[in-house]
């Protein structure tokens, strides 16, 4: 007891029990992240694995190294995007925006070059059946271009089917769109198509791939409907008429004939009958019939007649 007769207070301690803990909890969590912190730096060096090929390897693991392919000599090259080629213009576009020149077989689009230059070029751009390049470096230049002028739809050249080179400029008639929008232009047997058209579209286009069976061209413009007439006429006038089969069978003259086969697209009412080699469609009658007819129309290939009188069948 103190002097003045009281109990004396026993003094609070500091470091209770649950402070204790606190603090040893936050001593293993700034442990732990010293740790984390440590590893991590181990593992995330600023380190690059690097492959060193030879001259040899390269190649075959098709590394740009920016060598120039040599593509002035025929070749079976095929343009790859940022590759390097050295090629011979040969020719000026039909639409005069830019030049052509082939890396193997592909027709290759250049601007700033003329006919006969030998350039060094990029491959900037691939399409299905083209490239576009840029100039890097000229070698050689070719002769100074002369001037060309400037030619219709209907001053194009009719050409006969399968001559068309690549390069050609031509005009035709959409009879077909594919199931890939590309519209069908047929010259004789050959298939043509061309993108960005429609069915009827009379067109002037470019053939710019002749390698597959059937070609690829480019549009170059669609015809107005005048231009059409013209550039038809313009076609058909080098087209030679179609000979006249059996010439002496006009409209008019009658003959005996007897009925020898069916009329394909009317088979059950109409039947053909044949002079000096001509299909005579006649109708009203079948095979076996004979009939005394009239030429009513003569077609190059074929003619139609009327029954003038039923003929008795022959013995």
């Amino acid at each position: 007891m103190s002097s003045d007769g009281s109990t004396p207070t026993k003094p609070a301690s500091f470091l209770t029990l649950p402070k204790l803990i606190a603090l040893l909890a936050l001593t293993i969590v700034a442990t732990g992240a010293v740790v984390f912190f440590a590893l991590r730096s181990k593992n995330t060096s600023n380190e690059a694995v690097v492959s060193v090929l030879d001259e040899r390897s390269a190649p075959a693991a098709k590394v740009n190294t920016g060598e120039v392919l040599d593509a002035t000599v025929p070749n079976q090259l095929t343009p790859e995007l940022g590759r390097r080629y050295r090629v011979r213009v040969d020719s000026e576009s039909r639409d005069r925006a830019s030049m052509i020149a082939r890396i193997g077989r592909t027709v290759t689009f250049i601007k700033g070059v003329n006919p006969g230059d030998i350039v060094v070029v990029e491959v900037t751009r691939l399409n299905r059946s083209t490239a576009e390049a840029v100039v890097h470096e000229l070698i050689s230049s070719g002769p100074p271009p002369a001037p060309r002028p400037a030619r219709a739809a209907a001053d194009l050249p009719s050409r006969a089917a399968g001559s068309d080179p690549a390069g050609g400029t031509y005009t035709g008639t959409v009879v077909h769109v594919g199931k890939f929008g590309d519209g069908l232009i047929k010259r004789g047997q050959q298939q043509i198509y061309v993108p960005g058209v429609e069915k009827g579209d009379r067109v002037v286009y470019e053939v710019t791939d002749t390698s597959g069976r059937a070609w690829k061209a480019q549009l170059i413009r669609k015809l107005e409907k005048s231009e059409s007439s013209s550039a038809e006429r313009a076609e058909n006038a080098d087209k030679p008429e179609r000979p006249l089969r059996a010439p002496q069978i006009q409209p008019g003259q009658e003959y005996d004939v007897a009925i020898v086969e069916k009329e394909r697209s009317n088979p059950d009412v109409d039947g053909v009958a044949r002079i000096d080699g001509l299909a005579v469609l006649i109708p009203g009658c079948q095979p076996g019939d004979r009939v005394k007819i009239r030429i009513t129309e003569r077609l190059p290939t074929l003619a139609k007649a009327e029954i003038v009188e039923r003929l008795p069948a022959a013995p």
